[in-house]
């Protein structure tokens, strides 16, 4: 996405409308400055991640279409065990109303799902994050322990150990409305600016174009996949090294400032908001008047 990408930002009400005819006018307000943009990324350098990824992920959908199959059987099989079970009392009942014993303790064998079948799960699953309220608390559990982390080297104080690179995929073309996502970019910047040991650590942005979406999900084995995340520590993620040169890596230096550092002027940034405005003013300001006064006098009267 370019910074020149015109967006249309509309007002939807709930007030009551009145019966004054409307226009639609455009208003013109400033944006914020600080909000932080999605990385421009070619679309080649997209479509690259996205089949390196797919290839990282191989046997996840199969791991969860087993673990999918197995809690069918294990539902399946209590509720069989259930059923058997209240045949059994109902048969005690019956029994012992006509003075009658009955054995049920070879009868009360239920079944059971081995689990020899069960296979190893991948080991990308151990350094995978999938779905955007995930995502979003791992970035924002980042931020929050690299801040931490800062202020412990200024005192002197040992810290924890936390992975040191992770990459964010974000479907952006397929997510309806965007602003499901659109707090990412910050995240990302927050996690970034809020590193204190230069370009070791990093957290990638990387949005993909629509149909990736579908792809992931079939990679995943889920019906839909918004975004996921990926360790610097997982398996073939070296792979990955290369293409991501090409990505931007997003800041907020305004998080954290340097004492040198040059001050910077962000451009204003004038976006136009769509609405609706009466086509005759005074008789709008008139019937608002109008409408005012009878407020005034049914309140009187009570």
């Amino acid at each position: 996405m370019t910074d020149g990408h015109a967006k249309k930002h509309t007002n939807k009400s709930n007030r009551a409308r009145d019966n004054v005819e409307r226009k639609i006018v455009y208003k013109s307000v400033l944006d914020n400055p600080l909000q932080v943009r999605w990385p421009n990324i070619p679309e080649n350098i997209q479509n690259a991640i996205l089949a390196l990824i797919v290839s990282i992920l191989d046997g996840v959908a199969e791991m969860h279409a087993k673990t999918q199959s197995t809690s069918r059987k294990r539902k399946k099989g209590e509720h069989t065990a259930e059923v058997v079970k209240k045949k059994y009392r109902l048969e005690e009942q019956e029994s012992s109303c006509a003075g009658m014993h009955v054995d049920t303790t070879s009868q009360s064998d239920t079944p059971t799902i081995s689990a020899d079948g069960a296979t190893q799960p991948p080991i990308i699953l151990d350094h995978l994050t999938i779905g955007i309220n995930e995502v979003t608390k791992a970035l924002e559990h980042i931020a929050k322990f690299r801040r931490r982390d800062m202020s412990s080297e200024q005192s002197d104080s040992p810290s924890v150990h936390m992975p040191t690179s992770r990459l964010v995929v974000v479907c952006l073309a397929d997510i309806n409305p965007p602003i499901l996502v659109g707090h990412l970019p910050n995240l990302v910047a927050a996690c970034n600016s809020a590193e204190s040991s230069g370009d070791r650590h990093k957290t990638w942005l990387v949005p993909l174009a629509k149909g990736a979406e579908q792809t992931l999900a079939a990679a995943i084995g889920l019906k839909r996949v918004a975004t996921i995340a990926i360790d610097a520590s997982a398996p073939q993620f070296s792979s990955l090294e290369y293409l991501l040169e090409s990505v931007p890596i997003l800041t907020a230096p305004w998080l954290h400032p340097t004492p040198n550092a040059r001050t910077e002027l962000v451009p204003t940034h004038i976006k136009q908001l769509k609405t609706t405005a009466p086509k005759d003013m005074r008789a709008a300001k008139e019937l608002r008047t109008k409408g005012r006064v009878e407020a005034k006098r049914r309140k009187q009267a009570k």
